[in-house]
């Protein structure tokens, strides 16, 4: 049974650093996820009055002056892919199975956006509990021990990289609550769009 449990410690040991190595990579791409939504709402905030004339054209029939707003429309099809699904939509009227297709593309694309962000939101806990249960036992030690000063240092081992799960965690949050809405918005915009053109 002891040599088992050193087994574990063994492992556990050695996990340490590639968590906290994991937390900030994390981190990092926390931080670059929630600066993209931040530049996308900007984007989208600029196209929004292309989004409502565009709807108001299908609104009233208009299939022809919202394939022509679309075209004159300089939109940035790398922050909005709502008005460039809405082209290819409008473009391929006259096929069924492209307009089926376009559509498809367009969920699957928003799906894939979202991956980074879903695995974010449970990799900051987990990985923050492991940076807080790792330290723990060679604090404990320290504790029976008396040594004071490899207690403080685990235990800030821990607190620490509770703080960075939560972070990574809450960062990716935001981002996704953002977006969500963003794609439940596009999602309703392009089914009503290829019902209209139908």
């Amino acid at each position: 049974m002891a040599k088992l449990a050193s087994v574990f410690f063994l492992i556990s040991d050695s996990l340490l650093w590639p968590v906290m190595i994991g937390l900030l990579l994390g981190l990092a791409l926390a931080v670059w996820r929630f600066g993209k939504t931040l530049r996308i709402s900007i984007e989208r905030r600029r196209e929004s009055k292309v989004v409502k004339q565009v709807t108001d054209a299908l609104e009233k029939k208009q299939i022809q002056e919202a394939e022509e707003l679309l075209r004159s429309s300089a939109f940035s099809s790398r922050a909005s892919s709502v008005l460039a699904t809405l082209l290819v939509l409008l473009e391929s009227r006259n096929d069924s199975a492209l307009l089926d297709k376009a559509l498809a593309d367009a969920q699957h694309q928003r799906f894939e956006r979202a991956k980074l962000l879903r695995i974010l939101m449970k990799f900051g806990p987990a990985f923050g509990l492991m940076g807080t249960l790792i330290p723990l036992g060679p604090a404990l030690v320290g504790l029976a021990t008396g040594d004071l000063e490899a207690l403080a240092q685990n235990l800030g081992i821990a607190f620490a990289t509770t703080v960075v799960g939560l972070a990574v965690s809450s960062l990716a949050f935001f981002s996704s609550v953002f977006e969500k809405s963003w794609d439940i918005r596009d999602s309703i915009l392009c089914a009503f769009a290829a019902d209209r053109i139908l």
